[in-house]
């Protein structure tokens, strides 16, 4: 399920408190968590005791500081290890691949989404899931994942304690029940973000990034250039992630063709593919619901399509004829299905095997009366840092200046037209401009729609060029400014 763009999130770790009463003070826990911990905690050890190293009466860790939610505290719900829930628990079983996850009852196929188009990149998958974890050699209960927040790599501890019902996990889980990363994951994205509730709708490109470290941007279908086949592979061959979905829709009803309306699905290749007739353009989409499958032309249902295909093909496509959510449809039935495309651009290593972009990345501040301007139309907007309090609505505006000046003075920022900027300020975690720039000499001005208003930022320019980013002094004439603009030229 997809969250209005207008909902953000600041991403920030929870704050690890002190106590267990601290830790349960949420409205809807209250004394049902107390019993839970205390239940978990072995008995003769103080409350008051309990650290980040806490084990339980099975001399395993049990991780206190994860919040709980009103669903997982219901009294047919058990907090199970895997050990507990099949003879012979594995981390990961014959790789991690996107086929991994089915989701559950949380409205999180948004997140979903994200893990199935990272387990397509190997490389990407190892930085967010340490694959030498396992429940044999040096166990204790606990496992390790990293987040990308804010230009930095987190680590996230958690236990492997897991809500079940009957047995059966009740939120994500994998289609082989040995096999635990994908559930264990979502548990560390879930403390991540405040619990599993929080998880409850989402936006895909937002979970992207924070499993990345790259930059995203939602993309109008219709609007993309009519070669759509070339425009999805050369974002791939960029190792960009791709989730689309269609939101003309009632929440979550699937249409006659089989796709559902406000739902996150993985783009994860695009193949132009022989047929006895021609050659003809296939995307292939995953849904993390495991099942609900396109019907259409060249479905596993309806396809007579593939009888047009020898067996060499369909092999090198790897197509399987079954129920697992995955599907091919033509490019041109993906462009009347779905309306947005959320991709995540990643600034790529040499040895990625893919076309990177080139990133710089530099943090500023907002300072009222001092570097917090406000937008273009009041007469504080030189104010703003020349190159995120809660909710501020944000957009980026990008002036051409001579190579010999380091800033833009406010008569200059009057008389100047932007080259680009946001169409409109935007309260979203994110906000991405994307322009084609002649080489030269630019400065980008991030700035929050109000003025005096405060917080801090990170500004990430990726170009396919090589580009150089440095501070611009503050102007000299603004004694009261001390805005660190960002001069980049191309």
């Amino acid at each position: 399920m997809i969250k209005s763009e207008s909902v953000s999130s600041d991403g920030s770790l929870p704050p690890f408190e002190d106590d267990v009463d601290s830790v349960c003070s949420d409205e809807l826990l209250g004394s049902q968590s107390r019993r839970w911990l205390t239940e978990l905690l072995t008995g003769d050890m103080p409350m008051e005791t309990v650290d980040a190293n806490t084990v339980g009466r099975d001399g395993l860790f049990v991780d206190y500081h994860f919040p709980l939610g009103e669903l997982e505290m219901n009294t047919g719900v058990k907090w199970k290890r895997p050990k507990e829930q099949c003879p012979s628990p594995q981390f990961i079983v014959k790789g991690a691949t996107r086929l991994d996850i089915r989701q559950g009852k949380l409205n999180d196929c948004w997140l979903l989404s994200a893990i199935a188009s990272l387990a397509v990149h190997p490389s990407l998958l190892v930085k967010v899931v340490p694959l030498e974890q396992s429940f044999q050699n040096g166990y204790n209960g606990s496992f390790t994942f990293r987040f990308w927040q804010y230009g930095q790599w987190e680590e996230v501890r958690i236990d492997d304690l897991l809500p079940t019902q009957d047995n059966n996990l009740i939120y994500l889980s994998s289609p082989d029940r040995h096999e635990f990363w994908s559930s264990l994951l979502e548990k560390a994205y879930a403390k991540l973000k405040g619990g599993y509730r929080a998880l409850d709708m989402g936006l895909p490109h937002e979970a992207m990034v924070d499993m990345t470290g790259g930059v995203s941007e939602v993309l109008n279908i219709s609007l993309l250039p009519r070669n759509l086949p070339a425009v999805i592979k050369n974002l791939l061959s960029k190792g960009a992630l791709i989730n689309c979905a269609n939101c003309q829709g009632p929440l979550e009803k699937i249409n006659e063709l089989g796709i559902m309306y406000r739902h996150a699905y993985s783009l994860t290749a695009v193949e132009k593919v022989k047929t006895a007739y021609g050659t003809v353009d296939l995307v292939r989409i995953l849904n993390p619901w495991g099942n609900t499958e396109w019907v259409g032309p060249w479905s596993d249902v309806e396809g007579a399509e593939w009888s047009t295909v020898s067996p060499e093909e369909q092999k090198r496509l790897q197509r399987v004829q079954r129920e697992d959510g995955e599907f091919w449809m033509s490019v041109a039935d993906f462009g009347k299905q779905f309306e947005t495309m959320e991709v995540c651009h990643l600034a790529g290593t040499p040895d990625s095997g893919v076309l990177p972009w080139r990133c710089i990345m530099l943090h500023g501040n907002w300072v009222p009366s001092v570097s917090a301007g406000g937008s273009p139309q009041g007469g504080l907007f030189w104010q703003n840092p020349q190159r995120r309090g809660t909710d501020l609505s944000l957009a980026l505006h990008v002036f051409p200046v001579h190579p010999k000046k380091r800033y833009l003075s406010p008569e200059e920022l009057k008389a100047v037209r932007p080259v680009c900027c946001s169409t409109h300020y935007s309260s979203r975690r994110e906000v991405v401009l994307r322009g084609s720039l002649p080489p030269g000499s630019y400065v980008i001005i991030p700035s929050t729609f109000e003025p005096n208003q405060q917080g801090a930022f990170l500004l990430r320019v990726l170009t396919e060029q090589s580009n150089t980013a440095a501070p611009v002094n503050k102007p000299p004439q603004d004694v009261n400014s001390q805005s660190e603009g960002r001069n980049i030229p191309h």
